[in-house]
């Protein structure tokens, strides 16, 4: 139906079409994901399915698991802590992790949203 509207010139029909796909598109995802979820993957498990980071699938995604534990509480062994330059206000063992201030300015972690935030907020 879409096709053929945008065949004919009407954009409006083939966009609402196109919508309106994308709503059932959305749903179905929704209710796979709910499904995935309820049989018990983790959040590594939705993120490999998403083809993203658990902690990005749990942030989108927690909403259809109701109340279950983040990433970190699923995988504590894996769990970072990120203080940006506040590890001794911590009480930061040194066997986790690194300090962001000794990998080089290029380090794709120095971009990423979380470590801007903690970042921006230790500016204030």
């Amino acid at each position: 139906m879409a096709g053929h509207a945008a065949a004919t010139d009407d954009y409006r029909a083939a966009l609402a079409q196109a919508e309106r796909l994308a709503l059932t598109a959305d749903h179905l995802r929704q209710a796979i994901l709910r499904d995935v979820l309820a049989d018990g993957a983790d959040w590594w498990q939705v993120a490999d399915l998403l083809g993203t980071h658990p902690q990005h699938a749990y942030e989108t995604c927690a909403h259809l698991a109701g109340h279950r534990a983040t990433p970190a509480q699923q995988r504590s062994r894996h769990a970072v802590v990120l203080t940006a330059g506040l590890a001794a206000e911590h009480d930061m063992g040194g066997q986790y992790g690194i300090d962001l201030e000794d990998l080089s300015p290029g380090h794709s972690l120095h971009t990423d949203p979380g470590v801007r935030r903690v970042r921006e907020a230790r500016a204030r």
